[in-house]
């Protein structure tokens, strides 16, 4: 897979780039594409551009969709089709509680999470989030996803075999942050109460 990923960013570029990142998770596309940008293949930035556009329209796609219809329509779509995003009721249920408590954040930070960040887009739909802040919370959400892990593909460069470890070095380092945002965030919204 990752070296279809790269041979396709090495022929078509920005196109190969938006179209792996409409359908793929940005973890498993930034990085090669990073990689790429190192070996001057394609530009960093138009690398970042493409990604976020693709990204962006999926994020766009999901919540219209889930926007136009009811909440039980929209999980019995999920019971039914779920799996094929990688999507199950549970999680969606509490993406929309996370959701609940703080709109902004979970959209935002959503887009580092791996698993959630399509399941973070149901709930914003289905309470009608205004389109300004979705797009505005979705694309500084998708630019900086990009950079991130795009940069991770970058510094690879000739270590294009330690991909896979340095990734699962960089995930973890994202959600012990994520974590420790979260555990910050429920004691300081404890000490309000």
């Amino acid at each position: 897979m990752y070296d279809y990923i790269y041979q396709a960013v090495l022929s078509t570029k920005y196109f190969s780039i938006f179209f792996f990142s409409l359908f793929f998770p940005t973890e498993t596309v930034m990085p090669i594409v990073g990689y790429a940008a190192s070996g001057h293949s394609v530009s960093f930035v138009g690398a970042v551009v493409a990604a976020t556009i693709g990204s962006t329209l999926w994020s766009i796609i999901i919540y219209t969709i889930a926007r136009q219809f009811s909440t039980q329509a929209v999980y019995r779509a999920i019971d039914k089709y779920g799996r094929v995003a990688g999507l199950r009721r549970n999680k969606v249920e509490r993406a929309g509680k996370w959701f609940d408590r703080n709109a902004k954040v979970a959209l935002f930070f959503g887009r580092f999470v791996p698993g959630l960040r399509t399941a973070i887009l149901i709930p914003a739909g289905l309470r009608r989030t205004p389109w300004g802040i979705f797009l505005v919370c979705t694309i500084a959400g998708n630019i900086i996803d990009a950079v991130l892990l795009g940069y991770a593909g970058y510094t690879i460069k000739s270590n294009y075999q330690d991909l896979a470890s340095q990734l699962a070095d960089f995930s973890n380092v994202i959600v012990i942050v994520l974590i420790l945002a979260g555990l910050l965030w429920f004691l300081r919204s404890r000490r309000q109460n």
